[in-house]
């Protein structure tokens, strides 16, 4: 038993070492983990890798990332819930300070879970995730959401996440989202309890930077993707005519 403990707490200080790992420090109210880096699987790319800081202030519960598609959204959203993981389990972190308060659960719903011989879509199997987090989230709980109300129309996906969001937001509980929705981006820059977190987007390179701007949301930017991607010519010209005349988008706002 002894043997184990001392070689646990050995390799514990060895990958404290290797990747400039910090030791969390749990507190009551607020958090902050300081220019966390991407979760240990992408530890050996640390040097091209872009450290971002987590904060909420004292009052603010949930925080909304948004932004352009591949911008890196959902990986910061693993890389808080790696922090948070290590931290509860006595690990060091990857972060060069986190001060975080000690969750007694967290929640994580990512990925596409349908199941068609259950007859269970992905938007129904995303709207089971968010119920069974309703019925146990408290003020010790984390909620990670990733594309939180995706998988049907826009508006009514976006009410569900605002109404889920606010639900959460009285229950006091931390929670992490990322989303495109306009609603969802719309109560992050109205309620204070919300801090909205964009992903940043290099216009002159065309392509995302990944570093997080706090106080913003973040436009789709789908239209970069897809110049990226090996669409014809012809097709790229198209929907750019088709873009640029739906002025009602909430986009052109955003912008």
């Amino acid at each position: 038993g002894l043997a184990l403990r001392l070689e646990s707490l050995y390799a514990r200080q060895r990958w404290m070492r290797s990747y400039d790992c910090a030791m969390p420090e749990f507190i009551d109210e607020g958090a902050a983990a300081d220019e966390v880096w991407y979760p240990p699987v992408l530890a050996a790319l640390k040097k091209g890798t872009v450290r971002n800081t987590f904060r909420f202030k004292e009052g603010e519960r949930i925080m909304v990332i948004s932004g352009p598609n591949a911008g890196g959204k959902t990986v910061a959203l693993k890389s808080f819930h790696t922090v948070v993981e290590l931290a509860r389990r006595g690990i060091p972190v990857p972060a060069k300070r986190a001060q975080i308060p000690f969750f007694d659960e967290v929640f994580l719903v990512l990925g596409d879970q349908q199941d068609a011989a259950e007859g269970e879509s992905s938007f129904s199997a995303h709207l089971r995730n968010l119920a069974a987090i309703a019925h146990r989230a408290g003020e010790r709980s984390l909620v990670l959401v990733d594309e939180i109300g995706t998988g049907t129309d826009p508006q009514q996906g976006g009410a569900i996440a605002r109404a889920f969001l606010e639900f959460l937001r009285d229950r006091r509980s931390f929670t992490v989202v990322t989303s495109h929705l306009a609603e969802v981006k719309a109560i992050a820059l109205e309620d204070p309890a919300f801090v909205p977190v964009a992903m940043g987007f290099d216009e002159k390179r065309d392509r995302p930077n990944y570093r997080f701007i706090y106080n913003l949301v973040g436009g789709s930017n789908a239209l970069a993707l897809v110049k990226q991607i090996d669409f014809p010519a012809e097709f790229v010209r198209a929907l750019e005519k088709l873009l640029s005349t739906r002025e009602e988008s909430v986009e052109p706002l955003l912008n």
